[in-house]
């Protein structure tokens, strides 16, 4: 076909026709769109071929699935000024009286195998894989495929063929996508009517209700026309979106202007029409799940690359026009992307995931008895999937599989959804505080409002959950503990006469005596990791074995990043919402081997490690840090929890993999989740001082910290005992001389304040009363006592110059920092600052001894005063329990999201460009 003809000029109706009927030769499309598409925005421009190809592709959708359209889908008016009537809200945000009963997440695999030359399973279920155009059009790499009927690639659920020549047959196509389907041929009226006498079964009330009575159960070859027909429309319009998205990548110029009009206007392509064309994938892959035929997998496949790449435009769009948010063009993006919220897809994307198979491996799951369904459970205990339009219909299992990319195109799809902005949802929070002030528990946000009223006290969620989650977090940590070599282990192996001796390897409780990688979260050798497992084999290849096998030099930004990461990230920032998460987070289980705080705190040392090589990993820490930053608030019930959860750091080792490495505590390993994350603000603050210092993350990091020593001011707990302060000490001291010396000073003041707030928090009563306990406490008996805050006046006393005049010159109201101020003073009277003459060590100790049992009347508890501090912003996240949202940088979750939407989640070494 010559697709020039139909992507410019004035396409007729048989030309549209002829595209969305005939092979489709992805490549040639591609690049007829691309030669067009600068044009786009030009009066005379194709842009009227171009919308023609949208209504068109809308139309032959709608004729293929079966979807009748109804008046009122169109009668749900959104006042785009920026709110939605009091009346209608609930309509347009999803907020319902009737709270989501869907308990699902990531379910575990049912049992199913694939064929897979390398493992060698027979092929019991077809895969909703990876797509092999990652990249469309131009000169992106695309190879030429053709889309027909019949020709299907099992083992990839894609229906493709290599050889151009290849047409459908005439007896094939349905009449129903001739000419006949109702499109008027100015293109003036709504694409999308279904044409006239097909039949749509079911009541004939109203809404998208009504269309969701069809049903999908077809003969044999029916299904694989449908199938067939639905997989390349949806690929023609992914096609269509993607170069659309391209040409404003590529010319700097936002080219959705160009094809859309303003919302309720006449123009040729509104909201509205994306709106409809949502509605329908959301009809008809509710449908898919509810038969449960693998017949449709390609289809399916193709309409979650779709949803994808659609967001993943309106998302660049954003950027593109967010200097002028109070522009008509603005105003048209968000329109767009609010779609998404209006159709609410958040159940149909859960329903993808938990009537999915994922991991067969969650330790829930195989406490199961093997003679239950091929579900893993039974299908009486499967939970309904609700919706405020229709009647609770029961969840049943499928045989379709995710792979580990489609999989990650969901799981990004939903968390940026879920993580927008409200501004972007067109409604203003005047609208919503009247219309919700019954449900403070229910958000705005649909997509978010179904993570929050997740029931993880309920074991199928759990292990839905971990099914996936977890043999993602055990790889990335097999990945990065794999990169460099763990310095601890070395200097702990050589420094140790006991080690020298056994090698730690006949003491399973010592840090080197437990081989993590090999015994936990090894894919071939754990069970529960069993690598077997096809969704296990995918993600050992792409996160594990593609990227240490690239023959790429390790410190490469390509080597450090873990967009990983930052999606499952995501996905607990806004978990952390629902209570019966942060208890589940929290829960001490001591049966199971991986624990999901335990592996996700341990995977973020080594992307904290590594954030100043990648700005995906400094994002990814910006996420982490606010997660912590809530479950840490004194206003939150999980510190307390929190504070008693231990964690093995013998088992999950933090990333030590440049000197000087943070040493474990005094004892068995076994310390205090509080402790472990103060370790983690370590690791922040240590290894990324740099040009590229993240000050943003370093607030958050320091505000994290200044809470956990809150809660041990608070409630002393037995763990403070055995920490080494010391090494927390140098490293606030080493942070604040740096960011005096390399950094701007408007930007360091804030954090330089913060860290003296910390020092005279520890300088207070509380820690003065604990008393540290050493390695050697038990083993040498007697010795000197010293308080946890005794080696803070040694480093004010090793550092007084530069300390103090960082306190002379920045704090100049001293209200908070009275114990830090007469610390300065003391170690004035008691040492000679001036002289050069070494002094003896036993003195020294005595003195500074002297100083930290100071009478407790003199150092009174400080109330920390916030209107006392020299600057606005110091500690402005203290205790906020707001969302990322509200922050002043908003911007920076867009950007965010477009990192992830960017990413090629199966792309291999091979095929980068440098």
């Amino acid at each position: 076909m010559d697709y020039s003809s139909v992507v410019q000029g004035t396409p007729t109706l048989e030309d549209y026709a002829d595209l969305f009927n005939s092979p489709l030769l992805a490549t040639s499309f591609a690049k007829a769109l691309a030669g067009v598409s600068k044009s786009i925005s030009e009066p005379r421009g194709p842009h009227k071929a171009w919308q023609g190809i949208f209504r068109s592709g809308l139309a032959h959708f709608s004729t293929a699935v079966g979807y009748r359209d109804h008046e009122a889908d169109v009668e749900n008016a959104v006042d785009y000024k920026g709110s939605v009537p009091e009346e209608d809200i609930t309509q347009q945000t999803g907020i319902t009286t009737e709270l989501p009963t869907d308990d699902g997440e990531d379910i575990t695999s049912q049992g199913i195998e694939i064929v897979r030359e390398e493992i060698g399973e027979a092929a019991e279920a077809k895969d909703i894989a990876d797509d092999p155009l990652e990249d469309l059009g131009g000169d992106t790499g695309l190879t030429e495929e053709t889309v027909v009927e019949g020709t299907k690639d099992d083992s990839k659920g894609l229906l493709k063929a290599s050889d151009e020549s290849v047409n459908i047959p005439k007896d094939s196509i349905s009449n129903e996508t001739n000419l006949d389907i109702g499109v008027e041929a100015n293109l003036k009226e709504n694409i999308s009517q279904v044409p006239e006498g097909l039949e749509v079964q079911g009541s004939t009330t109203s809404g998208a209700d009504n269309a969701k009575s069809v049903s999908l159960d077809l003969h044999k070859s029916d299904i694989e026309e449908t199938n067939e027909k639905v997989t390349r429309i949806s690929h023609i319009l992914r096609i269509w979106f993607a170069e659309l998205w391209a040409a404003s990548r590529k010319y700097n110029k936002d080219m959705v202007v160009a094809i859309f009009g303003l919302p309720g206007t006449s123009s040729e392509l509104t909201e509205k029409h994306l709106y409809d064309l949502l509605i329908r994938i959301k009809w008809y892959i509710d449908k898919v799940l509810e038969d449960a035929n693998c017949e449709y997998s390609t289809s399916l496949k193709e309409l979650i690359l779709l949803l994808h790449e659609i967001l993943h435009g309106l998302f660049q769009a954003v950027s593109l026009e967010r200097d002028n948010q109070s522009s008509n063009r603005f105003l048209i993006v968000k329109s767009l992307l609010f779609t998404y919220y209006k159709a609410d897809l958040s159940q149909t994307l859960d329903l993808l995931l938990t009537s999915t198979n994922g991991s067969g491996t969650s330790e829930s799951k195989l406490k199961k008895d093997d003679s239950e369904s091929i579900t893993g459970l039974d299908e009486t205990e499967l939970p309904e999937i609700s919706n405020v339009h229709s009647p609770k219909k029961q969840q049943k299992p499928t045989d379709f599989r995710l792979s580990y990319g489609t999989l990650m195109h969901i799981y990004v799809m939903y968390d940026s959804l879920a993580n927008s902005p409200l501004n972007m949802l067109l409604v203003d929070k005047v609208s919503l505080s009247l219309d919700i002030t019954t449900l403070e528990e229910v958000s705005a946000n649909v997509y978010t409002n179904l993570l929050v009223h997740k029931d993880f006290e309920d074991e199928q969620v759990v292990s839905q959950f971990e099914g996936r989650v977890i043999p993602l977090l055990s790889a990335l940590f097999n990945y990065y503990y794999g990169l460099f070599p763990d310095v601890l282990n070395a200097d702990l192996s050589v420094s140790s006469f006991f080690s020298w001796i056994t090698g730690y390897s006949f003491s399973p409780g010592l840090y080197v005596g437990i081989k993590t990688v090999e015994t936990i979260t090894n894919f071939p050798k754990n069970s529960k990791l069993n690598i077997q497992d096809p969704f296990l084999y995918e993600v050992q290849q792409y996160e594990v074995t593609n990227r240490l096998g690239s023959g790429e030099a390790y410190e490469t930004e390509w080597s450090l990043r873990s967009p990983t990461y930052l999606t499952i990230s995501l996905k607990i920032y806004q978990l952390i919402k629902n209570p019966s998460f942060t208890k589940y987070l929290a829960k001490v289980d001591s049966e199971k081997e991986i624990p999901l705080l335990d592996i996700w705190l341990c995977v973020s040392s080594y992307v904290h490690h590594y954030q100043f090589k990648s700005a995906l990993n400094q994002y990814g820490a910006r996420i982490s840090l606010l997660t912590l930053l809530k479950l840490t608030s004194t206003k939150s019930p999980c510190v307390k929890l929190l504070r008693e959860y231990k964690i093995n750091e013998f088992k999950w080792k933090l990333c030590h993999q440049r000197p000087p490495a943070i040493p474990i505590s005094n004892g068995d390993g076994i310390k205090s989740s509080l402790l472990y994350i103060i370790d983690l603000v370590q690791v922040t603050l240590r290894f990324n001082l740099s040009k590229r210092l993240d000050m943003d993350n370093c607030k958050l990091a320091l505000t994290v910290l200044y809470q956990i020593l809150l809660e041990g001011a608070e409630s002393m707990f037995e763990d403070l005992q055995t920490y080494k302060w010391l090494d927390l000490y140098k490293t606030l001291v080493h942070f604040l001389k740096f960011v005096e010396k390399n950094c701007n000073e408007e930007d360091v003041k804030y954090v330089i304040e913060e860290v003296f707030c910390i020092f005279d928090l520890i300088l207070g009563p509380a820690y003065d009363r604990i008393i540290e306990r050493s390695s050697d406490f038990w083993l040498l008996g007697s010795h000197v006592a010293k308080s946890v805050n005794f080696e803070l006046f040694y480093q004010m006393l090793q550092h007084y110059l530069s300390l103090h005049g960082l306190f002379v010159k920045y704090i100049t109201k001293k209200h908070n920092f009275a114990k830090v101020a007469s610390t300065f003073e003391s170690l004035t009277e008691e040492f000679d600052l001036l002289s050069t003459k070494e002094l003896n060590i036993d003195e020294v100790t005595v003195k500074l001894n002297k100083l930290s049992l100071l009478n407790e009347d003199e150092f009174a508890p400080t109330v920390l005063q916030m209107n006392k501090f020299n600057y606005a912003e110091t500690f402005k996240y203290l205790d906020k329990y707001h969302d990322y949202i509200d922050f002043e940088k908003q911007v920076e979750i867009v950007d965010i999201f477009n990192l992830l939407y960017d990413n090629k989640w199966v792309e291999q070494k091979k095929e980068r460009k440098h």
